[in-house]
């Protein structure tokens, strides 16, 4: 099977977690979003409600002897044109019987008011509920409609269906997706760019590669009778092999610690390249080769 290059699994990997993240978080912000929208919505309803319980012409509705469930009334030809124009799906008037005297569908005027949830609104409770009625799920806002007295005489229900406000979720969602996608975009560039920056550091190698001349250089090193000493811009010993351990390292530590800085010195006296000098080390008579190796863009340097 073909090995995928260093590049593409980091570009992979990157991705993968920005649209993790994002998928997570687009889930979290759909659900906050919903329960916002609902609330609002149940805000909204109930403020209607409140204002539509005071109207004089609902008052004097439910106080007529008797009260009159007509689908014809001018109550409802009202209460229908404010609806539509307030955009919530039912606005229902209710006498102290539970009997609509208002309602989208005419055939349901003069029937019992359905979801079991306006009993706190006869009592004289004003608040928010969710019930299923006959247009389905919906959110709800009641307030109590008294008379002079203070009396409760009916009650004024208005809602919106999750139907509605699955339509407005999606309105709003439309916008959040389109962020999430250009939050991918934008992260699936930097995942890119990242890949192409380790890959330029890497100088185009794979680590397999790059692991592969580690360990063959290793095996050159110790197999050389000449010593070979490496040093970076500090002076610190970034390489050293068996060899130039047996001829500079008194300690014999093997990793070059026990090497003197007088040795050091001796052997990189000098910021230049040096051929074949003389040196006598330790009673040693040794012939010296000194490069210097430069870093990218001739930034920093080592020996």
């Amino acid at each position: 099977m073909k090995r995928l290059r260093l590049s593409a699994q980091i570009f992979v990997l990157v991705a993968s977690m920005i649209v993790l993240t994002l998928g997570v978080a687009l889930l979290l912000f759909n659900y906050q979003l919903r329960a916002n929208l609902e609330e609002a919505q149940g805000e909204r309803v109930m403020g209607l409600a409140a204002v539509l319980a005071d109207r004089n012409d609902v008052r004097s509705a439910l106080m007529a002897m008797p009260i009159v469930h007509d689908p014809d009334s001018e109550l409802r030809r009202q209460i229908e044109a404010l609806r539509n124009r307030l955009g919530v799906d039912f606005i229902t008037v209710m006498d102290r019987n539970h009997l609509r005297l208002t309602h989208p569908d005419p055939g349901e005027v003069g029937r019992h008011f359905r979801g079991g949830d306006e009993g706190p609104a006869l009592d004289g409770q004003s608040y928010v509920s969710r019930s299923e009625g006959t247009l389905g799920v919906s959110i709800r806002g009641f307030s109590p409609v008294l008379d002079g007295q203070g009396a409760v005489i009916g009650a004024v229900a208005t809602g919106v269906t999750l139907t509605r406000v699955g339509l407005l979720l999606a309105e709003r969602r439309q916008v959040l997706l389109l962020g999430i996608v250009l939050l991918m975009m934008i992260g699936a560039t930097g995942a890119w760019c990242l890949a192409r920056y380790i890959k330029r550091i890497l100088l185009g190698f794979e680590p397999h590669q790059i692991s592969q001349w580690v360990q063959q250089r290793q095996a050159m090193l110790a197999s050389l009778h000449e010593g070979v000493l490496a040093i970076d811009g500090d002076s610190v010993i970034t390489m050293v092999n068996p060899a130039a351990g047996e001829l500079l390292d008194p300690a014999g530590s093997g990793d070059g610690s026990g090497i003197p800085a007088s040795t050091l010195t001796e052997l990189f006296d000098r910021a230049a390249p040096a051929l074949n000098r003389r040196l006598t080390l330790n009673g040693r008579a040794l012939i010296v080769n000194r490069v210097p190796i430069r870093g990218e863009r001739g930034e920093g340097e080592a020996w």
